[in-house]
């Protein structure tokens, strides 16, 4: 998995931080490749839930950035329960991803926007 680190739970927070946005990056890159997969085959009943597992897991973390992007503060709470979200987020991502390789870029999927060779 290119990108992503995994977090025991016992880092600091500065740690934990880095954490949660690398698996921020990485699920958002995902979840824009399911767009633009759902934008060619909305019928797709696989891509469907697939996101809608991306959106519930990773629900927490993207309220999060978004407060932090509206500078917006955050109380205990909200934070504990994102702490708590991002290590299932990580996993589902990693989930999503293979059912994407698997199903959608069985070959190498990181070239698919490269020119065919003629």
């Amino acid at each position: 998995m290119t990108g992503c680190a995994t977090f025991s739970g016992t880092r600091t927070d500065k740690d934990f931080e880095t954490y949660a946005k690398d698996v921020f990056r990485h699920q958002n890159r995902i979840g824009n490749q399911l767009l633009f997969l759902i934008m060619d085959n909305n019928d797709d009943e696989r891509l469907l839930q697939a996101e809608q597992r991306l959106l519930d897991a990773c629900q927490e973390l993207n309220n999060m950035a978004i407060r932090k992007m509206q500078r917006q503060g955050t109380n205990p709470i909200t934070k504990y329960k994102t702490r708590l979200s991002v290590k299932e987020c990580d996993q589902t991502s990693r989930d999503v991803e293979l059912l994407l390789k698997k199903h959608y870029f069985p070959a190498d999927h990181t070239r698919r926007n490269e020119q065919p060779a003629e």
